[in-house]
């Protein structure tokens, strides 16, 4: 009896026991599902926050944070169609058009910005911020005008005696500031343009066109292209000769302390202190800095460590290429930046117009090149149209050249100067029978007369509706010096002067 209870009480053990590990196979296996379940969840998690949030990973893990063959034209229209300006939004405007019928074009003075470049800095202050190479060789397949870059191409392929650089981009890498593809295109269809208005009123070939640049390659490059477009192609650059200016003002000194003007320094520097002040109520920058800052943290603020004319140039110029925009470790920039950007900087120089230093300052460092210009245009006036050397000379320059001359001049600078703007001065001459017989000149700022914008053309009003005579602007110039309470320009440059 007592084995069969003990029998009976092992097979009962038993029987329990096998169902604790049937039990405890199905709660490892259950545990196991509940772990896979959860794992599943959090990396569901993460990819939905990875797409929600993918502008704010890095560019390691994302593809890009915007790509503009996604996006229409009118999500940047201000910064794409009024900066960048591209080769099909280029147009002619007031240029050739005479201020009255009778009236005979003489000689023509260009300045014009150098076209599309890279940004100035690859590694600005906000930290590294990954430009992937772009390459500097011009491609016919990638062309807006396929045939004339072909031609330009093989017309540039020639080592110039009067300068190291290159005639055109052809670096499989582009370094910082290089002219791009877009940039030779732009001077191409400018040039081309300028072509149809002055070739049959000045009968240009190469000999009455000179060339003038600063020494930096995208100028350099851009007159290349430019003088390609305005003579059709008919040029050789192989007698093509270019002067070269040492200062962004065309000083022609080869000396730098030769150019330099103390006085025009200090204004310059009161001028942007002021203007400093003046941006922390712009709402348009206090909101793209609060952007910036609210993304990367306070050591990133635009106030204190980031130049934002760097932060826009390097910005743009991807906007300008139809990329995307640029990313470093923590974050990629919006294009709403670009805009918020886009308009302090509008209104920056709005108020620098404006600034009465600042008006000193581009007075005193645009005197010797208004002074050129000037006596080049009073020469043209005293001489037959057949003995006119250069008929059509062209300035090869940069923003900072367009903006302190408009400034000088005392018109309204009312946002950045796009990638190969031109200002040009047309200088005719009146009909033989007119009893005021006054040389007169026309100001064309890309495409638009602005020469009833000139306030000291006085003598003009009344009897010409689109002139300015000569002789205001020779006078406006000659007084520049004694207005500032000077006997010389040396004297002018040497100390402050009371604003005006």
């Amino acid at each position: 009896m007592t084995d069969d209870i003990d029998t009976a009480i092992l097979v009962v053990v038993a029987i329990k026991f096998k169902q604790s590990v049937i039990f405890g196979v199905k709660m490892g296996r259950l545990r196991r599902m509940l772990l896979a379940l959860v794992v599943c969840m959090v990396i569901s998690t993460v990819l939905l926050l990875h797409y929600l949030g993918q502008s704010e990973l890095p560019p390691s893990t994302t593809s890009s944070m915007l790509d503009f063959e996604e996006t229409n034209e009118d999500t940047l229209p201000n910064v794409r169609l009024g900066y960048c300006h591209f080769p099909e939004n280029i147009k002619l405007g007031s240029e050739g058009v005479p201020p009255s019928l009778r009236y005979k074009l003489k000689s023509v003075t260009t300045l014009i910005r150098h076209g599309n470049r890279l940004p100035m800095e690859s590694t600005p202050p906000l930290g590294p911020l990954k430009h992937p190479n772009v390459s500097c060789e011009l491609d016919i397949k990638d062309s807006y005008m396929p045939k004339q870059l072909a031609d330009f191409i093989v017309k540039t392929n020639i080592k110039p005696t009067w300068t190291y650089e290159t005639l055109r981009p052809q670096s499989p890498v582009c370094h910082s500031a290089g002219l791009t593809q877009l940039g030779v295109e732009q001077h191409l269809k400018t040039g081309g343009l300028l072509h149809q208005a002055y070739k049959k009123q000045l009968a240009l070939t190469q000999l009455n066109v000179s060339v003038v640049s600063t020494t930096r390659s995208r100028t350099i490059q851009s007159a290349v292209a430019f003088v390609y477009g305005l003579l059709r192609g008919e040029v050789y650059y192989s007698s093509l000769a270019v002067d070269l200016a040492y200062t962004q003002e065309f000083c022609r000194h080869t000396k730098a302390s030769q150019c330099s003007c103390t006085a025009a320094e200090i204004h310059r520097q009161r001028g942007e202190k002021r203007l400093r002040e003046m941006r922390k109520t712009d709402r348009f920058f206090i909101e793209f800095d609060s952007s910036i800052h609210k993304s990367m943290g306070s050591r990133y603020s635009v106030k204190s460590y980031y130049p934002w004319k760097a932060a826009l140039d390097m910005m743009v110029s991807r906007t300008c290429r139809k990329k995307a925009l640029p990313c470093n470790k923590r974050y990629c920039f919006r294009v709403s930046q670009v805009n918020l950007i886009w308009q302090s900087m509008s209104h920056y120089f709005q108020h620098m117009s404006t600034d009465q230093d600042m008006l000193i300052a581009a007075k005193l460092e645009m005197y010797r090149f208004l002074k050129e210009i000037v006596l080049r245009l009073s020469d043209h006036s005293t001489r037959p149209s057949q003995l006119i050397p250069d008929k059509f000379t062209v300035y090869s320059g940069h923003d900072n050249t367009i903006i302190p001359l408009l400034i000088a001049l005392e018109l309204p600078v009312k946002q950045w100067p796009p990638f190969a703007s031109r200002l040009i001065f047309e200088l005719y001459e009146p009909p033989a029978d007119v009893v005021r017989k006054e040389h007169v000149f026309k100001l064309v700022y890309n495409g638009k007369d602005v020469t009833r914008q000139l306030k000291f053309c006085v003598s003009s009003l009344g009897y010409l509706y689109h002139g300015c005579a000569l002789k205001d602007l020779v006078n406006y110039v000659h007084n520049i010096v004694p207005n500032l309470g000077a006997n010389s320009y040396a004297e002018a440059c040497g100390s402050p002067r009371n604003v005006l």
